[in-house]
């Protein structure tokens, strides 16, 4: 669709678009609009699905307060300078600047395409867990909260459990089960590829971490990882990278995430799937696209480093608009961050680092460990406050 309109299209609402979208339409000239697109009406907020995937009702009914609607924020901004559409991207067209677009409902059934002609392009897509367990969004708010019910279904019905993949989110998830069902005979194993738990921080913090969740019950087995699944009368026969094999009920992956980029000319992907970006966070083969966030081709895919990404992405952008060079740019900086992960959500059950500081379990349980910072939800989505609970 042919537009007079000078317009920014940003792909995703969730910790990285929401707040982009914000800060482009108060700072933008009144010609230009923003169109933000998203699947799903609602955030959904992962930080919490340790302890999501594995009980119901725990932070509200239904764990209804792991998801939040995103439109009401958008409210206050006239319609010829926002647009929020429920769809996702298929196709992009990055030498004639067109974005095709197809509209999905709350069921995540597909309907009619829209090609949209853009200034600017935001790549703030998100990724996918492994497995498509509900770590990450699987769709709509509706499909992801199916989902949750049915990993919750799962779980209970396991008399044997193997998670894969021994990063925070494996740990969280491994002590959240194992906390539930503490001395009702599950038996749950975590397996790591490092040689301990938490292998992209230093020792003593991931062996801290082994040592709760052992505590709690947890099998940890250390240098190994899941090469093959097969499903029998049995259970699943999971191979191991040691020629080993394990016999288990329920097989939850807790490692890696994939990129939602697919629509993307794949000039623009790395082997990864994410964009390549320059420290400007501008795509290094098209300079009026973007990425920021899971999306983007970076090392520390946290929700802590979203803000300063797309800080920079926002600065960079209202730059060009300006008829600004790159000597007006922002760089994003790919350095490490802090760290903090509970492990089973009891008092001073939990972990992490902040700069080179080990962080005391009972700290991580005041911060994190009680409630995952699901208060903050509603905030984020409204583009009140980024994930980590500064003001936009």
């Amino acid at each position: 669709m042919a537009t007079t309109t000078p317009t920014i299209v940003i792909l995703g609402a969730s910790f990285a678009g929401i707040p982009t979208t914000h800060k482009l339409l108060r700072a933008l000239p009144s010609e230009y609009k923003v169109i933000l697109v998203n699947p799903s009406t609602h955030i959904f907020w992962n930080i919490a699905a340790p302890r999501a995937v594995a009980r119901d009702n725990q932070f509200s009914t239904d764990n209804a307060d792991v998801f939040a609607p995103i439109t009401p924020g958008f409210a206050a901004y006239a319609e010829d300078r926002f647009e929020f559409i429920q769809g996702k991207a298929s196709a992009v067209d990055a030498a004639t600047n067109k974005v095709t677009i197809k509209s999905v409902d709350d069921e995540g059934v597909e309907g009619a395409e829209r090609v949209v002609e853009y200034a600017h392009l935001v790549v703030a897509t998100g990724a996918a867990g492994a497995g498509a367990w509900p770590f990450k969004a699987v769709g709509t708010h509706v499909q992801t909260a199916k989902a949750l019910k049915d990993c919750q279904v799962k779980i209970e019905a396991a008399k044997t459990i193997v998670l894969s993949g021994a990063g925070p989110t494996g740990v969280e998830t491994a002590g959240e089960i194992a906390t539930l069902y503490k001395g009702k005979g599950k038996k749950i194993i975590l397996l790591s590829s490092g040689e301990r738990c938490l292998p992209m921080v230093r020792e003593d913090v991931g062996l801290t971490a082994q040592k709760l969740l052992e505590g709690l019950g947890v099998e940890v087995h250390v240098g190994v990882k899941v090469t093959t699944e097969v499903a029998g009368d049995e259970g699943l026969t999971l191979t191991l990278s040691n020629g080993e094999t394990m016999v288990t009920d329920l097989h939850i992956p807790t490692y890696g995430i994939t990129p939602n980029t697919q629509f993307l000319p794949a000039e623009l992907l790395d082997e990864s799937g994410s964009v390549k970006v320059s420290a400007h966070m501008q795509s290094t083969v098209q300079a009026n696209i973007w990425a920021i966030g899971d999306a983007a081709a970076v090392k520390q895919k946290k929700t802590i480093t979203t803000k300063p990404m797309l800080e920079a992405a926002v600065e960079n952008i209202l730059a060009v608009v300006g008829g600004k060079g790159e000597e007006a740019f922002k760089e994003y900086k790919d350095e490490e961050t802090p760290m903090v992960v509970p492990v089973g959500g009891g008092f001073a059950m939990g972990t992490g680092i902040l700069n080179k500081w080990k962080v005391w379990g009972v700290l991580v349980w005041f911060v994190k460990g009680r409630k995952y910072f699901v208060a903050n939800a509603k905030n984020v989505a409204l583009g009140k406050v980024y994930g980590g609970g500064q003001t936009v």
